[in-house]
């Protein structure tokens, strides 16, 4: 707690100014000005993941309400991930009103791609891992570029949405060759699904909210079995 303390009684504005005041100038006091300078700033963060977690979480709930005419307890909580997931490439570098619009277009963006989106291209996504993380994860890293401020952080000097856009690209590109490598390790061992037992059928109902239900009919049996 000392660094944030000392932090608040002389209010500076970056790591240079920390390292200008200290004297002399050596290596190691270099150092310390820079972590007392980041610590004092760690305040901040705790903001702007509850604005955007916030934000999210009504963005999603009125984007439901709306479209099915009731909100949900699943698509509140849904829209809190959104927003956590959204907020976390900004939550060094975006203000409180940064991180307000990226929650609010988290929560909708993310509630049509895991609902609207996943039902219109029909990919297997049980759990919305791309609706909810890969949609958020974008939409945050995309925006980024546009509510990063030096206000915040200096680090944040020329960032750009091209910028953001270029290294979404690589990480995109890299994840998916892991992805497809795993796929094949996994198709080739244990198999990509589980088979279904000879007799049974396996039916996929979409309902409204978060998740696809997925359950077993056994023949000539009324009911679901989960």
């Amino acid at each position: 707690y000392l660094p944030i303390c000392v932090s608040a009684a002389r209010p500076l504005t970056s790591p240079q100014a920390y390292s200008q005041s200290s004297a002399p100038r050596t290596r190691s006091s270099s150092t310390r000005s820079a972590t007392v300078w980041a610590l004092s700033q760690a305040g901040r963060l705790p903001a702007q993941d509850i604005i955007a977690t916030a934000a999210a979480a009504l963005g999603w709930m009125f984007a439901e309400w709306i479209t099915h005419g009731k909100p949900s307890a699943l698509g509140i909580a849904s829209g809190v991930v959104a927003g956590l997931v959204a907020i976390t490439p900004a939550a060094g570098t975006a203000g409180p009103m940064g991180a307000l619009v990226i929650g609010l277009a988290s929560g909708v963006i993310c509630f049509f791609c895991a609902t609207s989106l996943k039902r219109k291209l029909g990919y297997d996504d049980s759990l919305d891992a791309f609706g909810i993380h890969g949609a958020g994860g974008l939409i945050g890293a995309l925006l980024t570029g546009v509510f990063a401020t030096t206000a915040v952080n200096p680090l944040a000097e020329g960032a750009t949405v091209w910028k953001q856009a270029v290294g979404l690209a690589g990480a995109m590109a890299w994840s998916a060759a892991g992805t497809f490598v795993v796929l094949m390790i996994c198709k080739f061992t244990t198999g990509l699904r589980v088979a279904i037992p000879d007799g049974y059928e396996m039916q996929i109902r979409p309902r409204s909210g978060l998740a696809t239900k997925h359950g077993i009919t056994l023949p000539n049996t009324p009911g679901t079995i989960d």
